[in-house]
């Protein structure tokens, strides 16, 4: 229950985001899978500023900010493909993103490689319940690699008791197609044009 809770909640938050009246999503329905059903956990390795080369190559660490990348380095023996999901177990416990490109992970991020054909849409659909989950942890209490493969995870399914991806897609391209009217909405109106110096009009007489 406070699994389904949580997870009631992120979705709340996100619906709330893009205007829709805070419509919330009902999860009764939703089935339970550990997160090593979903996907092959890996640990980040350590690499010390003194080793780093600057390169074009993104560094993925433990902060909540610029998608978890502290910095570009040309270090490659221990890179992690694309499409793949970094979570902090350490310092900004559950801070979770999306990678679009081969990275390096510190040691203080497990990497999240999926099982199945994911998607930006798929990924932005489980990274806000993914943070959620990692409320459960503290600083004292790290979010490690085997803890994390025995998480929990509420997800819509198909009749067959699968994750349901279609699903999953279509929320969220509707929460981005709702949040780009919101944007548009914002936008100030068009300047009025000036006159064409062509067009200047002459008193008759």
């Amino acid at each position: 229950q406070n699994l389904q809770a949580k997870t009631n909640t992120t979705l709340e938050i996100l619906t709330k985001l893009t205007n829709r009246g805070g419509q919330l999503i009902n999860v009764n329905q939703w089935k339970p899978f550990l997160l090593k059903e979903l996907f092959t956990i890996k640990k980040g390795s350590r690499l010390t500023k003194q080793d780093m080369t600057d390169g074009d190559i993104p560094y993925i660490g433990a902060t909540a900010f610029n998608n978890g990348r502290t910095n570009y380095i040309a270090n490659n023996t221990h890179l992690h493909p694309a499409n793949t999901i970094t979570v902090a177990y350490d310092g900004s416990i559950g801070e979770t993103f999306y990678q679009t490109q081969p990275f390096w992970a510190t040691d203080a991020v497990n990497i999240l490689y999926p099982k199945f054909p994911i998607t930006e849409e798929i990924a932005l659909f489980f990274i806000p319940i993914i943070k959620a989950l990692a409320k459960n942890y503290a600083y004292e209490d790290k979010w490690t690699l085997p803890k994390m493969e025995q998480t929990t995870i509420l997800l819509p399914t198909t009749p067959d008791n699968k994750p349901d991806y279609q699903y999953m897609t279509q929320y969220i391209q509707a929460l981005k197609y709702i949040t780009q009217k919101k944007i548009q909405n914002l936008s100030p109106p068009n300047p009025p044009k000036s006159p064409s110096p062509h067009h200047t009009h002459t008193k008759k007489d």
